[in-house]
């Protein structure tokens, strides 16, 4: 059985990304308010060993989200092709409505 939850790391209010969140994601949601970075790290271990979802979908509080990016998430976590999968969000919104080329794309080897 597929069942995901969605932890949202929010020290801020930014009313277009957590509308995002909530129009794009039909799935439990978690709002990690006000907690500094090493806070909110053991925030959210805690509520994974307290709780039994079957995956973790991790986000900011500043992301604007699709539905069809959501889709892809949930696509990759749900199917079983990656035991982790990640991605990365564009830096911008172009005037034309495109996303912008800059992202936070990592060109180099991920290390533990």
């Amino acid at each position: 059985m597929f069942d995901p939850c969605l932890l949202v790391m929010q020290p801020r209010n930014i009313k277009p990304a957590l509308d995002s969140y909530k129009k794009s994601f039909d799935i439990p949601m978690v709002f990690f308010k006000a907690f500094t970075e090493p806070q909110v790290t053991f925030q959210l271990n805690k509520y994974i060993k307290e709780h039994n979802y079957t995956h973790y979908i991790i986000i900011g509080d500043d992301a604007i989200v699709t539905r069809q990016a959501a889709d892809t998430v949930l696509y990759y976590t749900e199917s079983k092709k990656c035991s982790v999968f990640t991605g990365w969000m564009n830096m911008h919104i172009e005037n034309d409505g495109s996303f912008s080329e800059q992202s936070t794309v990592n060109q180099n080897r991920i290390r533990c």
